[in-house]
């Protein structure tokens, strides 16, 4: 499922109550024994390096002292000294980065919304059923399709047939 269609569904899950989590795995095009390999050879490539500076090289600095934290490592340590237990929670964070889900930002933070007009209050023509002469499209409905172009489609169309339905009242 689309990130934006799964974060919609766990926006309504959590403002009814619900306690989330999502799991990412960040490295998801190797199989587990590709990327047991490759986190161990990279590891002991970049033994003299510090833990932070061996994860800068998989993913960005902010995600790495988010890992070391939540693993309680020490980044300034030698990726050599870590433990073999350290290591493989490491690789295992990697590619089990889990997350809890408290709710959704602001409004003004959206890249996608949901909601608006009820479908019920306009016409077939998109007329506003309480306000004549009032055409209602595109996101302003509460019409909420499925991720890949499909809500563009239906405010483009909807745009389109509002228009024509408002062109054909004021000739």
């Amino acid at each position: 499922m689309p990130v934006l269609q799964a974060s919609g569904k766990a926006a309504e899950e959590a403002a009814a109550g619900s306690m989330l989590r999502a799991e990412i795995d960040l490295f998801p095009e190797y199989g587990d024994e590709e990327w047991d390999e490759r986190f161990q050879a990279a590891k002991d490539a970049c033994k003299n390096r510090s833990v932070t500076g061996f994860l800068c090289g998989f993913i960005n600095s902010e995600l790495a002292s988010s890992v070391i934290k939540r693993l309680g490592l020490d980044g300034e340590s030698r990726t050599a000294d870590l433990t073999e237990k350290e290591a493989a929670a490491l690789s295992h964070e990697l590619r089990h980065f889990s997350v809890a889900i408290k709710g959704a930002g602001s409004f003004e933070r959206a890249q996608a919304t949901a909601g608006g007009v009820s479908l019920d209050e306009v016409g077939d023509d998109l007329s506003c059923v309480k306000i004549p002469g009032l055409y209602i499209a595109g996101e302003l409905l509460d019409a909420d399709g499925r991720c890949g172009g499909y809500n563009l489609h239906w405010a483009f169309l909807t745009g389109m047939a509002a228009g024509r339905a408002a062109g054909k009242r004021v000739t």
